[in-house]
């Protein structure tokens, strides 16, 4: 796929189809040659006469006369080159009296456990401990934190997402199934309907914990980055011992049960080359769908670097030819990236960004502490409070970059609307500022992007059915078996 991009467009031809992405609005169409010819020279040139004077020796004149008006009709009507503020949702100019009368806040993540059973080489949360000591959650200050969610959940929603988190979350199984039944209990006659969910290494599931995965139609996502070889390297057992056997033994339970299963790799430098390998191995294990992130580290040994943009794309532009291949011959096998991407492109959506940079999540600690990052726990700086004095309401809100335009690395980039600005923790730890992105994860990420339009545009050129039951709906777990 050749592509091409200026200030807030992407261009691309696939397979001698043109195609045409404004990352402003957001709008996306089949095109021709010619009318990319004239976006690229409408981005480059000031005047329309300089415009016609740069395509005049390619085209025949009034058809380039047409094609200009054409597209001066689509700016003029606001559906390409229209960059007003876009609309993403942030803390600021929100009153603290809609957080206390419940219309505010949606989602609970808890954590806990902050210890694990594993030593990950990579692991941005100190092996569970999140730079304190190792605890887990109580009874009490799972109850406590329960209450405080429920008190302040805007019940109008219809809906919540409660995350189980850690460290491993399973090694405090009596706490899980408590908050599980508790939250139960309190969400009964209210109408919110709970989407569950829990991050976990996978090495402590059992059919004790199959069975209540099942009665609450929880999703497990289970971390682990990919075969035998690079799984034992990276996330070995406290004990020294490798963790890939004893997972694949755990995932072929689970798929007697699931028809499918999430796998989420964390990409350090010297795997990039292997990404598809991995993926591939993954599949082969028993997982349906694989998604994968980059290690988030100061170690310059681990951290993505510029020789490995190049080496990435082509490893991702292999694994999407792989899953259309999957697609067209009803194979299971996919990569969630490129479908959450294609999903938010199609349906021009706005990535809402992170749960820093939005109200909506909370994050709470063994030890009742407020967060709204996993990443940022244990970052003092970054806790907003406690379930027992409540939120610090000004630090909660406080985002003085209101829009994702305002940020000037944004501003003029064709991926934003896509992207959503990117991961404040990041940020942080890459250049102090939750508002300066990284160069280097954009490239990524811009990569990432690439990839997804390419199978994208493959689907809609050769197979349309498969590309509406693709695009059409959001992904949907968890996927429990009719038994």
């Amino acid at each position: 796929m050749e592509v091409k991009y200026m200030k807030n467009i992407f261009l691309c031809e696939n397979a001698g189809h043109y195609f045409f992405y404004d990352g402003s609005t957001g709008f996306m169409s089949e095109t021709s040659c010619m009318f990319n010819d004239v976006i690229s020279a409408c981005c480059k040139y000031d005047g329309i006469d300089d415009v016609k004077k740069a395509l005049i020796l390619k085209y025949n004149f009034q058809e380039v006369n047409s094609m200009i008006n054409e597209v001066m009709e689509m700016k003029k009507k606001g559906i390409i080159f229209n960059n007003e503020k876009i609309p993403v949702i942030r803390c600021s100019d929100m009153p603290q009296e809609e957080w206390d009368k419940g219309n505010v806040l949606e989602n609970l993540i808890l954590n806990i456990s902050h210890e694990c059973n594993m030593r990950c080489k990579y692991c941005f949360a100190d092996h569970g401990h999140f730079c304190g000591k190792a605890i887990i959650m109580s009874k009490k200050i799972a109850k406590d934190s329960i209450d405080y969610w429920f008190q302040h959940l805007d019940k109008s929603r219809g809906k919540t997402s409660v995350t189980f988190f850690g460290g491993e979350p399973l090694l405090n199984e009596e706490v899980f199934l408590y908050a599980l039944e508790y939250i139960e209990s309190l969400l009964k006659g209210t109408g919110v309907i709970p989407t569950y969910s829990i991050t976990t290494n996978g090495t402590l599931i059992n059919d004790k914990l199959i069975q209540t995965f099942l009665k609450y139609k929880m999703q497990p996502d289970i971390s682990i980055d990919g075969g035998k070889y690079i799984q034992d390297k990276n996330r070995p057992l406290s004990t020294g011992y490798g963790s890939f056997e004893n997972i694949i033994e755990n995932v072929k339970n689970l798929r007697h049960y699931y028809d499918r299963l999430v796998a989420k790799i964390t990409l350090i430098h010297e795997d990039v080359d292997k990404l598809q390998k991995s993926v591939c191995d993954l599949w082969d294990a028993g997982f349906t769908d694989v998604a994968y992130i980059f290690a988030l580290t100061n170690d310059k040994n681990m951290t993505i670097t510029h020789q490995d943009i190049a080496v990435l794309r082509k490893q991702l532009f292999d694994l999407a030819d792989l899953m259309y291949e999957n697609l067209i011959c009803g194979k299971p096998e996919r990569v969630i990236n490129f479908i959450d991407i294609g999903y938010r492109l199609h349906n021009n959506l706005v990535k809402n960004e992170c749960s820093f940079l939005n109200p909506f999540t909370i994050h709470i600690t063994p030890e009742g502490e407020i967060y709204k990052c996993s990443k940022m726990v244990g970052m003092k700086n970054y806790c907003m409070g406690d379930i027992y004095s409540d939120v610090d309401w000004g630090k909660y809100i406080s985002k003085p970059k209101k829009y994702l335009m305002d940020n000037i690395e944004c501003n003029s980039c064709w991926a934003k609307r896509i992207c959503g600005g990117g991961c404040a923790y990041a940020n942080q730890i890459y250049n102090g500022d939750i508002d300066i992105a990284n160069p280097l994860t954009c490239e990524e990420k811009k990569v990432q992007i690439e990839a997804s339009i390419y199978l994208y545009t493959k689907l809609y050129l050769n197979n349309k059915e498969i590309f509406a039951e693709l695009y059409n709906k959001p992904l949907k777990g968890p996927c429990i078996k009719k038994m």
